[in-house]
């Protein structure tokens, strides 16, 4: 049943290759909050987002006990999708969906963590989160020269269970700008390429949960 099982799901993710070129149109994520209104948004929940750092542990998020916290901005949004569930599952015609909104704090010049936006209940935006210093130590030439109050947004692409990122570029093309080890940081891949992985990883998580089922 075990050997069945892998060759159904291998036959399964051939049929997904099979499918990807038939996908040729511009690949983008989708801002359902502007850049303007998402850094506005940030700025008016400064105050109360600085109040959740803990003391003890400000070097966890890039801080230090001098630091002059009045002096903290905000820099440019990054709009964080992954592609939808339905997409990955057909292997075709791949939608993304945009889950979070991360913008940096910025003190002298350095991006040290994240404010997170995510949607409530209601759908409305708000501030949910702070964190991601290593992810902004590492990323921080991408907000370098960014001017916060105009339209600028950069886009990054998440695959779930690799802790893979991907920063959209101009031309259809995606960075890796993944963080640890096992990733091709810097490469540049084809958006074909990108849900190709996704697919691959859909279809391997799949075929575990069917061969856990059948043992």
């Amino acid at each position: 049943m075990l050997h069945r099982n892998k060759s159904r799901w291998g036959a399964l993710l051939l049929s997904f290759s099979l499918g990807l070129p038939l996908w040729a149109g511009a690949q983008t994520v989708e801002l359902p909050i502007s850049p303007v209104e998402a850094h506005a948004l940030a700025v008016q929940n400064l105050t109360r987002v600085l109040e959740w750092l803990p003391p003890d542990h400000l070097e966890q998020y890039g801080f230090r006990d001098k630091d002059n916290f009045t002096d903290v901005s905000i820099g440019i949004p990054l709009y964080v999708a992954s592609f939808s569930d339905e997409s990955v599952i057909a292997g075709t015609d791949p939608r993304i969906q945009t889950h979070i909104v991360q913008l940096p704090l910025v003190l002298d010049g350095t991006a040290r963590c994240f404010i997170y936006l995510s949607r409530d209940e209601e759908g409305r935006w708000m501030a949910s989160g702070l964190g991601g210093h290593n992810e902004a130590h590492t990323w921080n030439s991408l907000f370098t020269g960014k001017n916060a109050s105009d339209k600028d947004h950069l886009s990054m692409l998440h695959i779930p269970q690799t802790h893979a990122d991907y920063l959209w570029q101009e031309g259809n093309t995606w960075k890796d700008v993944s963080v640890g080890p096992g990733h091709r940081n810097g490469d540049i891949l084809q958006a074909n390429d990108v849900f190709a992985e996704a697919v691959r990883i859909a279809a391997e998580a799949r075929a575990t949960v069917k061969e856990d089922a059948g043992s």
